[in-house]
């Protein structure tokens, strides 16, 4: 799913800063998910159901608060709500 979701903008005029590129942040990007699963603290069972939760509260004024979580899972066996942060 990474290259594919990152493959889309390769040809994207970005502006990349401190000497990075679209190649230099792929592999980034794969160390980090590397250092994820190797870490193994982390559990989502069904996450087809359990990833991107959306959320709605309704507000007193008529209108709508809306969240998603990333994920409904284990953090080191405790049940966590989960958001993926860089």
């Amino acid at each position: 799913m990474l290259f594919r979701e990152w493959g889309t903008y390769r040809d994207v005029p970005l502006e990349y800063s401190h000497g990075d590129d679209w190649e230099r942040l792929l592999r980034q990007g794969i160390g980090l998910l590397e250092q994820f699963a190797r870490d193994n603290r982390i559990r989502v069972r069904q996450p087809k159901q359990n990833t991107q939760k959306k959320l709605f509260r309704a507000l007193p004024n008529g209108n709508e608060f809306v969240a998603y979580i990333d994920a409904i899972g284990h953090l080191d066996g405790n049940p966590r709500l989960l958001e993926w942060c860089v």
